[in-house]
């Protein structure tokens, strides 16, 4: 299932790009296949050309805008126009990665490098590993068309405006391998459209927000990296259609909620490199479609036998640097030291 998750998303590569970074033994498993895409990411050929997904760049039928003062012709709105300028100008464009130089131009900026429109208006913008700095605009929550926002791997600093929770045809957002500070908004619960979450990799403390459990299309989460405290919301268990759940290497507490075993879609479970306590639930074993589990460098304990149900299925499974884990079934032991020797080091 992994390779055909994979797949996906290095087809959408050429308009989604990925985003993220790596910082433990989970995103050694998905963060690769996440990077990997972000180098190859084509949204426009800067001549105005909308990518091979069909989509059209500005056109003469357009309604204009004033960009600088002079007047474009552009399906994207005024409103929309404005925020891309105000990207630009927060975002510290002039000193952008110089393979993107177009923008700030009295010309349609439906062709401007990384946007993308289609009759409706800006529907793409994916202006990832171009050297952006300073902070995210609150205007940025104007481009009301957007379904796809990927500003990763810059040095964005700063809060995560909560005007991107205004973005009801988003799908797909990363902000991933950039400065964010302060708490994660929300407001990103009211993005029903969202089917890909990616904070990893920034300096977002603070709790987990509940109003998450409320993306009920999402299929990827991705907070690791972070500095994030309180426990692991039980609301997640809500989630149904979530694939990836990464939240490790944080500053998380409490026990593992027994209610992530409702999500029998879930292929990859990063929780390492965080505070957790109390025992591994046994109803983890039920994850039938779960390929890596990481719960490395917390403070677990008990049996953990029940996860021998995982063995065949999972290709990836750490436990190291807890307390004492074990295993009353001699196999399940023998199981996990043929995977991760060492897992029960707590015990000695």
């Amino acid at each position: 299932m992994r390779s055909g998750l994979f797949f996906v998303c290095l087809v959408a590569a050429s308009l989604l790009g990925c985003g993220g970074s790596s910082n433990n033994d989970a995103d050694a498993q998905v963060g690769t296949e996440v990077q990997g895409e972000s180098s190859e990411t084509t949204v426009s050929d800067g001549n105005g050309d909308a990518s091979s997904d069909g989509l059209a760049g500005g056109n003469d039928n357009g309604s204009g805008c004033v960009i600088q003062g002079v007047s474009v012709v552009t399906v994207a709105s005024q409103a929309e126009c404005d925020a891309l300028m105000s990207l630009y100008v927060s975002a510290d464009g002039p000193n952008w990665n110089n393979t993107y130089n177009n923008w700030n131009t009295a010309t349609d900026p439906c062709g401007w490098d990384r946007v993308i429109c289609n009759s409706d208006g800006v529907k793409a913008l994916s202006v990832y590993d171009s050297q952006l700095s300073g902070v995210i605009p609150t205007e940025i929550g104007k481009l009301d068309n957007l379904e796809v926002l990927n500003l990763s791997n810059n040095s964005l600093s700063g809060k995560i405006p909560t005007e991107i929770g205004n973005l009801s045809k988003l799908q797909h957002l990363f902000l991933g391998g950039n400065q964010l500070s302060g708490s994660i908004p929300a407001e990103l619960g009211n993005l029903n459209n969202l089917q890909r979450l990616g904070l990893d990799g920034n300096q977002l403390s603070g709790s987990i927000p509940a109003e998450i459990s409320n993306l009920s299309n999402v299929f990827q989460l991705r907070f690791n990296g972070n500095q994030l405290t309180g426990s692991i919301p039980s609301v997640f268990g809500d989630l149904i259609k979530l694939e990836w759940l990464i939240v490790s290497d944080n500053q998380l507490s409490g026990s593992i909620p027994t209610e992530l075993a409702s999500l029998t879609r879930l292929e990859e479970l990063g929780l390492g490199s965080n505070r957790l306590t109390g025992t591994i639930p046994a109803e983890l074993g039920s994850l039938a479609s779960l390929e890596g589990l990481y719960l490395n460098d917390n403070q677990l304990s008990g049996d953990i036998t029940a996860l021998g149900d995982l063995s065949d299925t999972i290709l990836e499974i750490n436990l190291s640097n807890n307390l004492c884990l074990s295993a009353a079934d001699l196999t399940v032991a023998a199981w996990l030291d043929g995977i991760r020797p060492g897992w029960d080091s707590g015990c000695f």
